[in-house]
């Protein structure tokens, strides 16, 4: 006989689930008490503040209206609201590329010294600010690499940056740098 910490009542070991945590190896509800479909419960999502009903006999942690809300609040201090705002102000599209979000691609772009979210941007986007260590001076020096090599430029002023041999390949220039003597040319590129 065990007594139920629920219902108070005494009751034989056969109405207890095993509980392997427990000292004597039950748990420390009847079954029937364990069972019941437990007390409705409003609480407040401690990220937007929005008012969540809850019912069953495991509401007692839960204190987020939904995991989409709790990652946001956790990751970046923001709530869902907040999310929502920073799209519609940057029109649903990325703050760099302005290619459409959607679920797929979307990324908070935030400092990771300070964690303040600057924006939702792009994967791709996101990716290229990581990857450049959001150094402002990397991207500048980036920029300037890829604007002394525009494909738009005329071609006297890129030959002018670029090695004595061109290959094509597929519509792409491969270029071939006076300091790299040693790029061997494969049959799949035709010679200009």
């Amino acid at each position: 006989m065990k007594q139920c910490i629920k219902c108070k009542e005494f009751k034989d070991i056969a109405q207890y689930h095993h509980d392997k945590s427990r000292k004597d190896g039950l748990s420390n509800r009847c079954k029937k008490c364990r069972c019941k479909y437990g007390e409705v419960v409003t609480k407040q999502c401690r990220a937007c503040g929005d008012h969540i009903t809850l019912t069953g006999t495991n509401n007692k942690g839960q204190v987020y209206c939904g995991r989409m809300c709790q990652s946001l609040y956790l990751k970046y201090g923001i709530n869902e609201y907040k999310y929502e705002d920073i799209l519609i102000s940057q029109d649903y599209k990325c703050a760099i590329c302005q290619t459409e979000i959607n679920s797929k691609n979307t990324s908070i772009d935030h400092c990771h010294s300070t964690g303040h979210v600057r924006g939702i941007l792009c994967t791709a986007c996101n990716t290229g600010i990581g990857l450049m260590r959001d150094n402002v001076k990397i991207l500048q020096s980036a920029i300037q690499y890829l604007q002394h090599f525009d494909e738009n430029k005329p071609k006297e002023i890129r030959e002018e940056f670029c090695g004595d041999v061109k290959y094509i390949r597929k519509r792409h220039i491969v270029k071939t740098h006076k300091a790299c003597p040693s790029f061997d040319a494969k049959a799949e590129y035709s010679h200009i």
